[in-house]
């Protein structure tokens, strides 16, 4: 995985604002998932995308920005869902089912 790449700024005249950027590239889902043992195993495929903050004061409230990412695969790293992660958003018992490759479509929501 390739480091974070971002650029921001903090003044403190007339109060304080501040802005950050951060673009993310290739991002390994493998690699995000197995720092969080609960959910190892669970996603895979790169990542790339950008989140962007900007704010005034100490307030959250006074934070905005937004984020997107979107998935894909490389030769090393195919996209796929786990039977476990998606019998865990359902609730249920999933069967005949194994890891299945992730629609881009559904990503783009």
């Amino acid at each position: 995985m390739k480091a974070p790449v971002g650029k921001g700024f903090i003044t403190i005249q007339n109060g304080i604002l501040y802005r950050g950027d951060l673009l993310f590239n290739n991002l390994s889902l493998v690699q995000v998932c197995k720092a969080f043992p609960a959910i190892t195993g669970y996603l895979s495929g790169k990542v790339d995308g950008i989140v962007s903050v900007q704010g005034k004061n100490k307030q959250l409230s006074d934070m905005t920005g937004f984020t997107e990412f979107w998935a894909r695969e490389t030769a090393a790293e195919k996209m796929l869902v786990s039977k476990e992660f998606l019998q865990r958003l359902s609730g249920k018992k999933l069967s005949g089912f194994f890891s299945v490759p992730i629609d881009p479509m559904i990503m783009q929501v």
